[in-house]
C-alpha cells in the first residue's frame, strides 16, 4: 500500500482501500474439545520452493528433537509439493530420525482447516529475495491458522505482520536464523497455556479477514465511487 502510494498524487493517495483476500471462518474455526495426539504437532503447508523457508525449519527443527526432554518427540507435519521436495526430504532425512518429519501430498483447499486443526503450532519461515522484490504477500495461510485457533510462527516478509502480532498471536522472526526458530518453537510446544492463549487471540484477530469484513470493505468501495 505504501508502495502504491508512493507513486500515486497526494490527493489519490486517501481513495486506497486494502482488500485482502476473504477467510471462510465457518470452514476455518478452532477444533471442537476432544483428546489430543500423544505427540505435539508443528504444521509447515506451502508450495515447497526456496521463498517458503523450509530448509530453515527443518534445519531449527534438528535442535528442537535434539534438546528435547518433555516426553514424546512432537513431529514436524510438511504438506505440500513443489521443486523443492527431493531436496528437503533429503535435509529431513540427514538431520532427524525418521519418524519426526513427516511428508504429507498438497491437499486441497477445502481439507486444510482439518490440517490445521490438527496442528499445535503453525510455522512458516517465508522470506523475502531478490532484495526484497518477492515477498510474502499478504499471507493468507497465517490468517487462516489463526482463525482455526492455531498460534504461529512467521518468517518476518511482506505482510505478515498485517497476520501475525509478534508475542500476542504468535511470533514474527528473522526467516534465515535456524536457532531463532528453534529457541520460539521450544518455546511454544512446551507451553500448552502460552498456545492456548495466543490461539485465542489469534481467532478473535482472524475476525478482521472474515467474509463479512470483506464485504463490508468492498460495498464501501464502491459506496465512495457513486457519482
Amino acid at each position: 500500500e505504501q508502495v502504491i502510494g508512493s507513486a500515486l498524487r497526494p490527493q489519490d493517495r486517501g481513495k486506497l482501500a486494502r482488500l485482502t483476500p476473504p477467510v471462510d471462518l465457518s470452514d476455518f474455526r478452532p477444533r471442537e474439545a476432544a483428546p489430543r495426539p500423544e505427540r505435539p504437532v508443528v504444521l509447515a503447508a506451502a508450495r515447497l520452493v526456496g521463498q517458503k523457508g523450509v530448509d530453515v525449519l527443518l534445519r531449527a527443527w534438528e535442535q528442537v528433537v535434539a534438546a528435547w526432554t518433555d516426553g514424546p518427540r512432537p513431529l514436524l507435519r510438511i504438506v505440500g509439493e513443489g521443486p523443492q521436495r527431493s531436496h528437503l526430504m533429503r535435509l529431513a532425512a540427514s538431520g532427524v530420525e525418521r519418524g519426526d518429519v513427516e511428508f504429507r501430498a498438497a491437499v486441497p483447499h477445502a481439507r486444510m482447516p482439518d490440517q490445521m486443526r490438527a496442528a499445535d503450532v503453525f510455522a512458516l519461515p517465508v522470506q523475502s529475495r531478490w532484495g526484497g522484490r518477492h515477498a510474502e504477500g499478504f499471507g493468507l495461510v497465517f490468517a487462516e491458522a489463526g482463525a482455526c485457533g492455531v498460534p504461529v510462527i512467521a518468517g518476518a516478509s511482506g505482510g505478515v505482520r498485517d497476520v501475525v502480532h509478534h508475542g500476542v498471536n504468535g511470533f514474527v522472526l528473522d526467516p534465515t536464523d535456524p536457532a531463532v526458530w528453534a529457541d520460539h518453537l521450544h518455546r511454544l510446544l512446551r507451553d500448552p497455556a502460552l498456545r492456548t492463549r495466543m490461539g485465542t487471540v489469534g481467532r478473535r484477530l482472524a475476525a478482521r479477514f472474515g467474509r463479512e469484513h470483506f464485504d463490508l470493505t468492498l460495498r464501501a468501495m464502491f459506496a465512495s465511487h457513486e457519482p
